[in-house]
């Protein structure tokens, strides 16, 4: 079998068998359904009312809002988780195969508690009794990110179905959610539990992210002895068409810790060898974690193992 074969060589979810996008789409969708049955049949809408976020809610002390909030809809219909789901997931399987589960899932809770985080502000201002619900915010931070690091590359669309450079996306998704913040939130004619307020913290949190957190070790690989290695610059993976602020600081190859290139390795044997470890650390870091002496060594392999 050839290197690129192997499943977590592809640019698609799974690393080590987690595959954080499934469980998040899972969970999504198990928890819509109690929500309805509970709402519908039970006539206790618990999931809603204790998960959702609210100034009054917090106040009462259920801190875990800030959060859960993000996996809660609309059980009066499927529209609200539909749109959610289907922006998760064709957005959620490039970002994955790319930054690996791990820091994939703190890019969802990061940008989700940043949502919160302004809502909240905004309810200081007015209308603190209105609650919000819906994963819009992790979606449209996840969108922020990926537009940023595909700046100048053609995304093509789902509806309508036209190619389009990633930058405008952002743009439209800027102005659009912008303009119902500022005229349709903020004074108060339009007041609905999908909140535009979440959605602009949400995309704040994917650029702060981004901006300062995206070359940094995620948080569970600070209490890994065995993670070593710098995570992955952008700039390096995506060349010009990265914008991170890492690639204009440095030109220098990302240092792989633990992980050293043998380049000199010229028998099948070692070649292969020295494949396996780099398909090992892929595993459990993600593709991103590579450098480009690593990623090279992959290219040069291809031919050498077949």
């Amino acid at each position: 079998m050839g290197i690129y074969n192997r499943n977590y060589m592809q640019p698609e979810p799974g690393y080590g068998g987690f595959d954080a996008l499934k469980g998040l789409l899972i969970s999504l969708g198990v928890i819509f359904i109690l929500q309805a049955i509970l709402t519908h049949w039970v006539h206790l809408p618990l999931l809603t009312e204790f998960g959702s976020l609210s100034l009054p809610n917090l106040l009462r002390g259920y801190v875990w809002t800030p959060i859960t909030y993000g996996f809660l809809h609309d059980p009066n219909g499927l529209m609200h988780i539909l749109f959610n789901g289907i922006g998760l997931y064709f957005i959620g399987r490039y970002l994955q195969g790319v930054l690996g589960p791990v820091r994939f899932l703190e890019v969802f809770f990061f940008t989700v508690l940043m949502g919160a985080v302004v809502f909240l502000l905004t309810r200081l201002i007015a209308f603190p009794a209105i609650p919000v619900i819906g994963a819009s915010a992790g979606v449209l931070g996840m969108l922020t990110i990926l537009c940023l690091m595909l700046w100048d590359q053609e995304l093509r669309l789902l509806f309508p179905p036209i190619a389009i450079k990633a930058k405008y996306i952002l743009y439209f998704t800027m102005v659009l959610e912008g303009f119902n913040f500022l005229f349709n939130e903020l004074p108060g004619t339009s007041l609905t539990a999908d909140s535009a307020s979440a959605h602009v913290g949400g995309m704040v949190g994917g650029y702060l992210y981004y901006r300062y957190l995206m070359n940094r070790p995620t948080l569970t690989s600070r209490f890994q002895k065995s993670t070593t290695s710098e995570p992955p610059r952008f700039g390096q993976r995506f060349g010009n068409a990265t914008r991170s602020p890492a690639t204009a600081r440095t030109k220098k190859t990302a240092k792989a810790g633990k992980y050293k290139v043998n380049l000199s390795k010229d028998t099948p044997k070692d070649v292969r060898k020295e494949v396996d470890r780099i398909l090992d650390k892929i595993n459990t870091q993600g593709f991103g974690s590579l450098t480009d002496e690593e990623k090279r060594t992959l290219d040069n392999a291809r031919d050498a193992l077949r």
